[in-house]
């Protein structure tokens, strides 16, 4: 015997089994007489759950149905706080091809007396018009987050990555992680990568990607185009900034004396005093505001590529190889200076004779 599940059904939903013939879209509101509202104002597209929460299962079946869902609620603190979990609930379930959208009515209305003081034209055209969830899902987050500064554009990415991993991979994914990206001033590969080394393990890794030619010099000190990234060795520069990239919080343990690297000619050396230094000052730095400011360089997609292709050293032994990197350019530093002081030397007593001649 088959038992009615109450968490599971819907008002208006089990006489609209075949809605598909006749509806491309459902429309969810929250109570019994917004459905019996709706319905006598001729919007034959309109369900509600039984009391309960929405859940996963609700919106399964909807989707089984129709390829859009419109959550309507109240426009006020508690109906912008219900959509944002309806919002949370949808993303697993966003694979391509699916549509969800959301409409806020006015505050203190509810369906049943918007749809019969603007009557049933104007509210379709409201239904059409409602909030896309990718536009509700970057409005909400950036609430109260300065987007002109950097600090607020790395709030919002650490914000929205554990909402993004959750969607399905594919088109709509891909999307989100663009719009991210062009809000943030960073290349969604950037992001993908970023989002994917914070992830949890999966059972195979995305393919290396070409390495373009560079300058770096081979393990023979020779200059190469080979583009297999192993026949490189990258300056110990560029390795300390990715290790730092991965943990940006091993630049709080630099004790060193790091103003020789002011004077460096290479401009590895100093892009790694620059964000040794903005972490210094915000502890809190992410991770994608040191590769953001990393893009105004032209290490910027040479560094993304690395960070990409290479499995550096694991996390309890970061730190110890970060500092030890920059003991050892601290020291090279020390000793081309040393030796420009001796050549100096030299040269000031071979024109001593001839200047006292």
């Amino acid at each position: 015997m088959q038992c009615f599940i109450k968490a599971l059904n819907f008002m208006g939903f089990l006489k609209r089994k075949n809605l598909a013939k006749n509806f491309s879209k459902l429309l969810l509101v929250e109570g019994y007489m917004d459905v019996i509202a709706l319905a006598q104002m001729g919007i034959k597209n309109a369900v509600a759950t039984l009391g309960t929460a929405t859940s996963s299962k609700h919106l399964i079946r909807m989707f089984r149905q129709v390829t859009e869902i419109i959550f309507c609620f109240d426009g006020d603190d508690a109906g912008g706080a219900a959509a944002w979990r309806a919002l949370e609930t949808t993303l697993p379930l966003m694979q391509d091809g699916r549509q969800v959208k959301f409409l806020f009515l006015p505050s203190g209305t509810d369906p049943d007396t918007h749809v019969r003081a603007v009557g049933k034209e104007k509210f379709e055209l409201e239904l059409e018009s409602a909030k896309p969830l990718e536009d509700f899902f970057f409005e909400k987050l950036s609430e109260d987050l300065d987007m002109n500064s950097i600090e607020g554009k790395a709030r919002l990415s650490n914000l929205s990555k554990k909402y993004i991993r959750q969607i399905p991979r594919g088109v709509y994914a891909q999307l989100m992680l663009d719009r991210l990206s062009q809000t943030l001033g960073v290349s969604s590969e950037s992001l993908d990568l970023l989002l994917s080394t914070n992830a949890p393990k999966q059972e195979s890794s995305p393919p290396i990607p070409p390495v373009p030619n560079t300058e770096w010099q081979s393990s023979k000190g020779r200059k190469t185009t080979n583009t297999n990234l192993s026949a490189y060795r990258k300056p110990a520069s560029v390795k300390a900034i990715e290790l730092l990239l991965r943990n940006p919080e091993i630049a709080l343990s630099v004790n060193q004396n790091l103003e020789p690297l002011r004077t460096a000619e290479d401009e590895g050396r100093k892009l790694l005093l620059s964000l040794v230094e903005m972490v210094k000052k915000d502890p809190n730095t992410e991770v994608f505001t040191l590769l953001g400011y990393c893009y105004g360089t032209s290490l910027g997609s040479q560094l993304t590529q690395l960070l990409a292709a290479e499995k550096i050293t694991p996390q309890e032994g970061v730190e110890k190889e970060f500092l030890q990197i920059l003991d050892n350019i601290l020291s090279d530093i020390a000793k081309k200076l040393e030796l420009l002081q001796l050549k100096d030397e030299l040269k000031s007593r071979v024109f001593e004779p001839k200047e006292q001649s």
